[in-house]
C-alpha cells in the first residue's frame, strides 16, 4: 500500500480511514479501536451522504456487537477481535470505493 494512500481520501473520512487501517494492520488492538472509533463516531457532526453513513453505522454496529473492549462481554475475545478486523477491512474497502465521489 502506498505510504500516503490516505491523501486520495475525502478529508472528512481521513480520520476514519486511518483509524480503521491501524486496526486492520494490527497496530492497535480491538479494544483501542473500539474506544477511539466510538468516540470519533459519536462526536462527528458531519451530515454524511447516506451511502457513507450506512458503512459507518454498520461498523458502529459491528463494534457494539463484538464488544471486544468489554471484559467478559464475549466468550472468545481473540476470535471477536479477529472478526472485528475482518469487518473493519470490509468497511475500509467500501469506504475506499465511495471516497472519490466525496472529493
Amino acid at each position: 500500500m502506498d505510504a500516503h494512500w490516505w491523501s486520495a481520501w475525502a478529508p472528512k473520512l481521513t480520520a476514519y480511514s486511518l483509524l480503521i487501517r491501524l486496526l486492520i494492520d494490527e497496530r492497535i488492538s480491538g479494544k483501542e479501536f473500539e474506544a477511539l472509533f466510538l468516540q470519533l463516531y459519536q462526536d462527528d457532526p458531519t451530515d454524511w451522504p447516506v451511502h457513507v453513513l450506512d458503512v459507518l453505522e454498520g461498523l458502529f454496529a459491528d463494534v457494539d456487537e463484538l464488544g471486544v473492549g468489554r471484559l467478559g462481554a464475549v466468550a472468545n475475545p481473540g476470535r471477536a477481535e479477529s472478526e472485528l478486523r475482518q469487518r473493519a477491512n470490509a468497511a475500509f474497502s467500501r469506504l475506499s470505493e465511495l471516497t472519490p465521489a466525496l472529493t
